[in-house]
């Protein structure tokens, strides 16, 4: 219990050894970016989690202009999604190399190191918002009231976290909203 971070917002346990790894190669990164953790998917077969998945190239194009270095937070198989990013977009999202659907101790140190998550609803947001860390949450419009049962745009859960609901027509305007609060 020695490493049970706890706090009057949040509460998380994070691998200690993996943060002081990843807060050393951050101060030598040449350069002086936002740290921004992406999530954008819930690998779930369920037809109500595919709704809550974004296609990464969508995601990333409306944020392409933030001056940060973005950070995958993302479980699951997402190689070729990251890879299709960097040929499209010519924008390079860093994953460190462990396995993020078992290690959650080390996914809470990733995002304990960043400055802001964007993330869709699923256990990033949760572990975020459960680390304190600022956190932009896109929901679904009409799809899930899990978050909150009141039109409010921040979670009652998590007060570090703003929900914005996104249709297919206007995610972009949410994005380049998310963009202008960083």
């Amino acid at each position: 219990a020695k490493y049970f971070i706890r706090s009057k917002d949040h509460f998380s346990h994070a691998d200690v050894s993996f943060k002081n790894i990843t807060r050393f190669n951050f101060k030598k990164d040449p350069k002086s970016f936002r740290k921004i953790g992406i999530s954008w998917k819930t690998p779930n077969a369920k037809s109500s989690s595919r709704s809550r998945s974004l296609n990464l190239l969508d995601f990333m194009t409306p944020i392409k202009s933030v001056s940060a270095n973005f950070y995958s937070l993302q479980y699951g198989v997402v190689e070729e999604d990251i890879i299709d990013v960097k040929e499209k977009l010519n924008i390079s999202i860093i994953r460190p190399d462990f396995d993020y659907f078992n290690e959650l101790s080390k996914l809470i140190s990733l995002i304990q190191a960043m400055d802001f998550i964007i993330t869709t609803d699923n256990i990033t947001a949760h572990l975020a918002g459960a680390c304190g860390k600022k956190t932009f949450l896109l929901i679904p419009e009409k799809r899930s009231r899990l978050w909150f049962w009141h039109n409010e745009s921040t979670s009652s859960w998590y007060p570090n976290t703003k929900v914005y609901f996104f249709n297919e027509h206007n995610l972009n305007e949410m994005l380049i909203k998310i963009s202008s609060e960083i």
